[in-house]
């Protein structure tokens, strides 16, 4: 199914598309998979990540070029913007650890900051599970209201089921083994800390 999906790909007539994959700097004829998943699926999914993925829907489905000239260059704006944001949320989190080392002492690794833009959490917290090796939660708080967030696990630990078991200082979660999302009042966040890790 890849390989043909691969020759349908590198022989799209699909206008938003190959404005896509020229925004992107590829051949066309030369599409791969390592292409889709580090290339073109992460300027499709910069738009729902930053704002809203309504503009990649139009992107797959306009007959119009410079609409879709125009369409591919927003994307690609919203993907430079998320990566920026993630390389400025993975620092202000190395610097969490730095300034508090002590964090580094639980089995899960339970970090907050009120300007994270909650789009990016699960990329950056996925990064800190691969380096720490241990499951990681990122949560972004405002003024008046819960904190939410991103969890990515460690090889072997189930985050999904790890933070349904702590349901009671949760006002929503859900998720599977490998990743989860979740909401909670800030004054729980050291007990689910103290709990996830336990």
């Amino acid at each position: 199914l890849l390989q043909q999906g691969l020759e349908r790909l590198r022989q799209t007539q699909r206008i938003g598309l190959r404005a896509l994959i020229d925004v992107a700097g590829l051949q066309p004829d030369r599409l791969s998979a390592i292409d889709i998943g580090f290339q073109l699926g992460p300027r499709l999914n910069a738009a729902g990540r930053m704002d809203d993925a309504n503009p990649v829907v139009e992107l797959l489905t306009t007959s119009n070029p410079v609409q879709a000239g125009v369409l591919a260059r927003n994307l690609e704006g919203l993907n430079n913007q998320r990566r920026m944001e993630t390389r400025q949320i993975y620092a202000a989190a190395q610097d969490q650890i730095a300034q508090d080392p002590t964090l580094l002492d639980w089995e899960a690794l339970v970090l907050a900051h009120p300007s994270w833009h909650a789009g990016i959490l699960g990329i950056v917290a996925g990064q800190l599970a691969e380096q720490y090796a241990r499951p990681v939660v990122l949560l972004t708080m405002s003024d008046d209201g819960p904190a939410r967030g991103s969890a990515r696990s460690a090889p072997g630990y189930d985050i999904g089921a790890a933070i349904a078991a702590q349901a009671d200082l949760l006002l929503h979660h859900g998720g599977h083994p490998g990743a989860a999302g979740l909401a909670l009042h800030p004054d729980n966040i050291p007990a689910f800390r103290r709990r996830l890790s336990n």
